[in-house]
Order: C-alpha cells, then structure tokens, then sequence
C-alpha cells in the first residue's frame, strides 16, 4: 500500500511540472512538444507535432491535448486564454489529487506508528511484567516531553500547525499513559487535577486553545479515575447514596478551579465554549451532589430519614443550585452558568414527574411543585437583577473613590 501511494505521489509530482509549464515555455523537463503548436497553421506537417492531431495520438502522461482535428486556425487571445484556463484547472485537480493521497498517507503513517507502538507496549508489559510496566511508564514519560518540547519550540511558531495539533494529541496521550501506570490509583485524580489546571492556566496566558483542550482532557479523566459521575448520579438521582471519598472532594475543588481560570471571551466559537462548559457541569454536579450528601447528614440527625424525604431534599439542592447559578452566571458574565441553571430547572421537572409523584408524599410533592415554581420565577429575574447590583455597587465605588 505505502509502495503504491509513492508511485501516485511520483505520478502527480510528474503532472504537476508538465502543468507547470504553460503555454510557450521551455518544456525541456519533460520533454514532449507543445499540443498548441500542432493545432496552428501548418503545424500538422512538424513531424515533431504530427502525431499529436493524428487519430491514434500517443498516450504520453501529462501532455497538453487538443481535439483529434485537422488545424484549427485560432487567435492567439483565445489560445493563450482557453490555455491558461486548462493549464490553471489541470494544476488545481492535480494540486487536489496530491494533497488527498499525501493526506491519506500520513494518516496511515500514523496508524502504523499507533499500532507500533501499542504493539511495543504490550510486548513489554507481558515478556517483562515485573519491570516492563515502570519502564513504560517511563518511556511514555519522556516521549511526551520531548513531544511537547517539539510542539511548541518548533511547530507552534511556524505555519506547520497540523504537525503541531499531531504532536500535541501524541503528547497528551503519551502523557496520560505515563501518568496512569506510574502513579497508584489513589494518587492519579489529584495528580491530573494539578496538571490540568495547570494547563488551563498556562492555556490562557500563552492564549493556546490546544493547552486548554489538554487541560479538559487532564480533568475528564481524574473525574473518571475518582468515579465522581457516578457519585453524583447515586445522589442525585439513585436510590443509595454513598460517601464521598476524599479524591471527590479533590476533582470537584479542580473542577471549580479550572472553570474559574478559563476566561469567556465575547463571541466565541463553540469549541471554546466546550472547554468552559465541561468543567462548569463537573463543579455543578459536583457541588450538587455534596450538598445532597450533606442536607441528609444533617437531617438524619433529627428524624429518621424515609424515600420522600431523600427525593424532597434532592430538589431542595438543585433549586439552590440553579438559583446560586444562575445569579453568579449574570454577576461574572458567565453564560455556561446561565445555561446550567436553565438546564438545573429542566433537570427538576424531569426529576419532580419521576421521583417526587411516583415515591413522595402528599405535603413532600406539594412543597417540590412550590420550590419549582419559585425556582421557575426566580432563575430569570435574578440574571435580569444581578447586572443591575453590578453596576450600582460599581458607583458606590466610584462616589467612594470621589469622596
């Protein structure tokens, strides 16, 4: 297959110099004569062009054709122009040919190097398993810094930023592995929560989207490593609650941190907003689900605690939430805050006709419709009232600074 794809980089190559050629210029590379000439006056009896207007005209790679006609009597402002035109258009869909078939073929130089690679990994960890584990952890280590050092000391500057985005995923990835099978798994969650939002950070001051994709990345898997998905589904929305470890606390104070260091710019793609909705939905639930945890604590120390009880303190949380949100969105012009709040008031009346009508009773399902339905009025005035105390305590501020 690679033997085959040089053969059509070497034929287009080919092409794209006899295109390159154009009209009255010296075409000793390839040496063919110019199709053109045949189609002028008395070009026919050239024995060099004669066999370029026969009927049984050579099939010779690359050459500039006419119809198989006798002369053609042309001025030369409609040769040059259909010419050029042919020229400009054989140079485009020759131009085009070779990117896709270079295109496909570093896309399959980088599988192989994938599957080389995967294929090293799993010959090490299983001919040498009680030092073939570190030492891939090591050389997943090293890789990724000498990725990261190419990335950004050689790509980044120069106009090579597919090599750069390349580099970067092998640098992310190399990383990730190194990380996973060198530290125990109780150490990993805070680990990549430190180099996420240290990514994050580094993201926004060198303004580098792809530091902040890395640093999404970095935070995703710690959540998933910590298992806090999981634990805020159970407190959220299962049936047994369960306790919160401490790397919980640790990926849900990351969250927080990474979403409040990644600064929203005004008229921003959707990629740029995925790297701030992310960790907005992982604090949110994150801090939903520790409340929950900790209202029912709380109450469990005064009444013993039934399924009613768990479903109306459920939607006590997410009523708070979506108003703490909601208001904080509008106060820091955060619109990821804005739209988990709304999104906070769909997730409670998804919840009250699934949870609180089917397990709850009476006096419980009259105060989660209450809550909603506050909720419901509360949510959009308050991202209508909060832009207005921002401004008044901004001249409070400045009658003080007068004064």
């Amino acid at each position: 297959m690679r033997a085959l794809l040089l053969q059509l980089l070497a034929l287009i190559r080919q092409d794209e110099r006899v295109a390159k050629g154009g009209i009255h210029r010296d075409r000793s590379e390839v040496h063919e004569p110019c199709g053109l000439q045949a189609a002028a006056p008395g070009g026919a009896d050239d024995l060099r062009c004669g066999n370029l207007v026969s009927p049984k005209q050579r099939a010779y790679g690359g050459c500039l054709r006419l119809p198989a006609f006798a002369e053609v009597p042309l001025s030369r402002a409609v040769i040059q122009f259909v010419t050029r035109w042919i020229t400009c258009a054989g140079r485009i869909r020759m131009t085009n040919q070779g990117d896709t078939i270079s295109n496909l073929a570093r896309a399959i130089d980088l599988a192989a190097l994938g599957l080389a690679f995967v294929l090293a990994a799993s010959s090490l960890i299983l001919f040498v398993p009680q030092s073939g584990v570190r030492i891939f952890a090591v050389v997943c280590l090293a890789l990724s810094a000498a990725s990261y050092v190419i990335s950004f000391a050689y790509f980044r500057p120069s106009a090579e930023q597919r090599n750069f985005r390349v580099f970067g995923s092998w640098s992310v990835l190399l990383l990730l592995a190194g990380l996973v099978w060198s530290l125990p798994l109780s150490w990993s969650p805070a680990a990549l929560g430190m180099i996420a939002l240290s990514a994050i950070v580094l993201g926004v001051r060198t303004k580098c989207m792809m530091l902040e994709l890395h640093g999404l990345v970095f935070l995703v898997v710690a959540a998933m490593i910590s298992r806090s998905p999981e634990y805020a589904y159970r407190e959220l929305a299962g049936s047994s609650p369960v306790r919160p470890d401490l790397s919980i606390f640790l990926v849900s104070a990351f969250a927080l941190l990474c979403y409040a260091a990644g600064k929203e710019r005004a008229g921003e793609a959707w990629k740029q907003q995925v790297l701030h909705v992310i960790p907005a939905l992982l604090a949110a639930f994150a801090l939903a689900a520790l409340l929950v945890h900790g209202l029912l604590a709380l109450a469990a120390r005064v009444i013993p605690l039934d399924v009613f009880h768990l479903a109306f303190a459920r939607t006590l949380t997410i009523c708070v939430v979506a108003m703490a949100f909601a208001f904080g969105g509008a106060r820091w012009n955060r619109l990821e805050m804005k739209r988990i709040a709304y999104g906070a008031l769909a997730l409670m009346a998804a919840k009250i006709a699934l949870e609180d009508l089917r397990h709850g009773r009476m006096e419980f399902i009259a105060g989660s419709i209450f809550l909603f339905a506050v909720t419901l009025i509360a949510v959009p005035r308050l991202a209508r009232i909060a832009p207005k105390i921002r401004s008044a305590m901004g001249a409070d501020i400045t009658l003080t600074k007068k004064a």
